[in-house]
């Protein structure tokens, strides 16, 4: 009898044990679905974009929503090298990024900075991350996008482009004039046009006479760079190079221009990573219209797209004036040339800067 109760009560707590254990494994199963599906994570840089060379930092925040502490979190994901993330084994295109989490207790959230240096112009997007916690495998959205504008001139090229430009003979622009502010009349010269001419003026004083007007505070500049290669003798990564250069170049006339108060536009023959064949970027000026541009050059791909005798004949069509023009190119051939000849004559004045010479 008393073997039998034994055996009884042995049978029993081995039930109740079991029963616990299968409890116990329900509830970890249970926590552990219920924790991974109220985990969040995400990343995001220190700024919406940076110049080539540039440190900046990439922030990551992963978050545990639930009542259930989380132990032994593992974050992967694949990170781009044109985005150069400090202290992460990388290959020559990809970074294989880790980031691991030994504890996240209930409703916590745990940031964490990594500095990054902004490698190559570009536009760079980061998609989803791979989340290993309790044997699980989840992949979470964590969407985080950079651009990388042009590399900034250093003050030596600075020193060099604004030299090149002075004694430029094409760097010899007229003086811009308000149209729309009358100063008076005043003896013709002979590089007057001849729309400027006051004919009651001329006839009440018995020589030709002419309008005068106030100068421009601020001025309108257009930057035209030519991805259209000529010379075939020029090696593929040489003109890249060049292109890139040329970027840089537009990139700093065009900060330039817009801090001195100046409307900016852009135009460029290349092709874009959306599928488009040019630029054609609107003139205007302030902060938006610096940010907007600087987004426009980071998404160009170095590829010709349009000819570039095309791109400037669009503004010549629309009649532009009294614009100060810069054209970024490797080459003038007779399209070119007849073009900057046909805006000189609709008083606006002309940049040529050869790229040979200073990339």
């Amino acid at each position: 009898m008393i073997r039998m109760d034994w055996v009884f009560y042995l049978v029993m707590a081995l039930l109740a044990m079991l029963s616990l254990v299968a409890v116990g494994t329900v509830l970890f199963y249970v926590a552990k679905t219920v924790s991974v599906n109220r985990l969040r994570y995400k990343r995001y840089f220190s700024q919406e974009g940076a110049f080539e060379g540039q440190e900046i930092f990439m922030y990551e925040e992963l978050s545990n929503h639930s009542v259930f502490p989380m132990f032994q979190i593992c974050v992967e994901s694949y990170v781009t090298s044109k985005i150069r993330l400090e202290g992460v084994e990388s290959e020559e295109e990809i970074q294989h990024f880790i980031s691991r989490f030994p504890v996240v207790l209930p409703f916590t959230r745990i940031k964490r900075c990594h500095r990054a240096k902004c490698q190559k112009r570009g536009f760079y997007k980061l998609q989803t991350a791979k989340v290993e916690f309790a044997g699980m495998d989840v992949f979470l959205d964590s969407k985080a996008q950079l651009y990388i504008y042009p590399k900034e001139l250093s003050i030596k090229e600075e020193k060099g482009i604004n030299q090149y430009l002075q004694y430029s003979d094409a760097s010899l622009l007229p003086v811009m004039e308000d149209v729309f502010s009358f100063a008076g009349v005043r003896e013709y010269r002979s590089t007057d046009a001849f729309r400027r001419i006051n004919y009651k003026a001329t006839a009440r004083r018995g020589e030709l006479m002419v309008n005068q007007f106030d100068y421009m505070m601020g001025r309108r500049v257009m930057i035209y760079v030519n991805f259209q290669m000529q010379d075939s003798y020029i090696e593929l990564g040489r003109f890249e190079e060049m292109m890139e250069g040329a970027l840089s170049i537009a990139s700093y006339l065009f900060v330039q221009s817009i801090h001195q108060g100046n409307e900016v536009g852009f135009r460029a023959n290349s092709q874009m990573i959306n599928g488009d064949m040019y630029v054609r970027f609107p003139m205007a000026g302030g902060r938006l219209q610096y940010l907007e541009v600087l987004r426009e050059m980071a998404m160009i791909r170095p590829i010709y797209g349009n000819s570039f005798a095309s791109i400037v004949e669009m503004d010549i069509r629309e009649y532009m004036t009294q614009t100060e023009c810069y054209f970024i190119t490797s080459y003038v051939d007779e399209a070119v040339e007849r073009n900057m000849e046909v805006l000189t004559g609709m008083n606006n004045g002309v940049h040529l800067i050869m790229l040979q010479d200073i990339v």
